[in-house]
Order: structure tokens, then sequence, then C-alpha cells
């Protein structure tokens, strides 16, 4: 698995945000209390290993240099059988949760009903192309990733994320189907020229 310190990471804050570990070893309400109040780690004893091999990697988001607060990101996929959906958020980060599919939260976005970052709203228009775990997951194994640095324009009313590929971003080499997305009345609309 590439970026496996990432891998790590999306686990631990999987068990932190939704109280979902994927691993072996039962991690306890303390230790999720102790990590969400950034007042220690998970044990380094083997009583939790990560299990790495439940995760693949989708994509690889950077925020633009003009956001005053920077991330480098990864998005991981992991198939959940109905016996594992049991989550609970955490109320510090997550302060709700729910199974939802991608075309449902697509919906929800696009109809006012629930905003989004433009790296989530991307992400999803591209896993609702597939109607199972199963193809999202060969998906992933032979996905290419590159990063995705978006640029902002902002002009009078017009608030505009470009992606690689857009004619005036500065890398002209088409990552993603979409060039960029618009905001339009808190509600992101891809677009691709």
């Amino acid at each position: 698995l590439e970026d496996t310190c990432f891998a790590v990471a999306a686990i631990r804050e999987t068990f932190e945000e939704a109280g979902y570990w994927l691993g072996e070893g039962q991690p306890s309400s303390k230790l999720r209390e102790v990590l969400n109040k950034r007042e220690g780690s998970l044990p380094l004893d083997g009583s939790l290993v990560a299990n790495l091999s439940r995760l693949r990697q989708w994509s690889w988001w950077i925020t633009p240099e003009t956001e005053p607060r920077r991330y480098d990101t990864r998005f991981f996929l992991c198939c959940v059988n109905e016996s594992e959906q049991e989550i609970s958020h955490d109320n510090y980060e997550a302060v709700e949760s729910c199974w939802i599919s991608p075309r449902e939260a697509i919906r929800k976005h696009e109809q006012g009903e629930m905003f989004m970052a433009p790296p989530t709203y991307i992400t999803l228009l591209e896993l609702q192309r597939y109607s199972s775990c199963d193809q999202l997951w060969n998906a992933a194994e032979s996905k290419q990733i590159e990063a995705i640095q978006p640029t902002h324009f902002r002009e009078e009313s017009l608030f505009e994320i470009r992606f690689p590929g857009h004619p005036k971003h500065p890398v002209s080499t088409k990552i993603l189907e979409y060039t960029h997305v618009i905001l339009e009345q808190q509600v992101w609309r891809a677009c691709s020229i």
C-alpha cells in the first residue's frame, strides 16, 4: 500500500471520528477519548494493529497555496459488510453520522441539504459510477494516483476552483474528468471545459 503513514492515519481518524476500528485488537472508548483530545496516540505494544489491507488509496489532494491552512490529504476506500456497520460520531470533529450512498450524498449536496468540500464532492462524483464495492475495490487497485492541487479564482460573485487540466491552471495535464467547480448558493457544481 502506498503512503503507509497516511493509511495508518486514516485508520486512526476513522476510529476517532466514527468509532470504527479497521484492525486487530479492540480499542477502548477511553482510547478514543484520549485520541480526540489529542492527549495520546495509538499504543505501540502490539495490542492494536492497523489492517492496511482493508484500504486502497483513491486520490491525493493538496490544499491550494492561497489557503491559510494547508493540507496534504489522501482519500482511501474500505469495503464494509452489513455486520460491521455500527458507527458513532465523536461530537468533536464529526457531529452527525449515517450510511449513505455516493449518489444520495451528491443529491443532498446539490439540493443544498449537505455542504461538502470540493475534494469530497468530486470524489463522490467518481465513486457513484460504480455499482458495487467490488467494482470500486478493483478500480482503486489499478488507479493512477497523482497529486491534485487546485487553484482559486474569484471575480465579483464568481468563486471557481480549478483543477489540473483547466486552461488557466498551471498544470496542463488533466487528472480528473472535471476541470473546475463553481460555488453557487453554497452548492458546488462540477464543470468541464
